[in-house]
């Protein structure tokens, strides 16, 4: 089997379970008693965000690599890489908003995470916003998303100038970022509540 191969082969197998683990994970959140509200919305935003990269792999991805004639259809790659890569930036900012609630409903014995919940429209408008941003300039040619095949099976940006740098900013880097905030934030949430226990016993 060519190594071109043994790719189309993984993204169809961990594209199956994860959309498998996603719709799973959807039906626990819905019906759990004790996500609610907008932790709730930031846990879906993130399942369903990483439901829609599965899809985007599974449904395009795949089929695009196994067969070249599919290259054509460029309005397709376009925008399902669109969706692919607009789904990873809503995931990064809804873990960092959901990893700061968690924090703030543990610390100072949770009297700040009511003022919190008293402006949730500054954190939605903060989720959208992120994903707008980093986001639409793949609307505009030179930015748009492309399935790149020439044996390696990946979306990445249209050759341009600055694409590179975008990228960079857009996926590794704010990868980096979202690790160091949500490690950070969920080091201390689990700190204060190892305390809290500590204090009861």
């Amino acid at each position: 089997m060519s190594e071109t191969n043994i790719q189309i082969v993984t993204i169809i197998i961990l594209g199956l379970l994860g959309l498998i683990g996603g719709i799973a994970a959807i039906r626990v959140v819905l019906t759990s008693s004790i996500l609610k509200g907008i932790v709730r919305h930031y846990c879906l935003c993130i399942i369903i965000s990483s439901s829609l990269i599965n899809l985007s792999h599974l449904f395009w991805g795949a089929p695009r690599a196994l067969w070249s004639s599919l290259s054509k259809y460029d309005v397709l790659d376009n925008t399902i890489g669109f969706i692919a890569f607009t789904s990873v930036s809503v995931m990064y900012i809804a873990k960092i908003l959901l990893a700061f609630n968690r924090f703030m409903a543990i610390s100072w014995n949770g009297a700040y995470y009511r003022s919190l919940e008293k402006v949730q429209f500054i954190q939605y408008f903060l989720l959208i916003a992120y994903s707008v941003i980093m986001s639409a300039p793949m609307l505009f040619p030179g930015f748009r998303v492309i399935w790149v095949n020439d044996g390696k099976s990946f979306w990445f940006i249209e050759d341009s100038p600055n694409a590179e740098l975008y990228m960079n900013i857009t996926q590794p880097w704010a990868a980096y970022f979202v690790i160091a905030i949500c490690t950070s934030l969920d080091s201390m949430t689990f700190f204060l509540i190892k305390k809290r226990i500590m204090v009861k016993i």
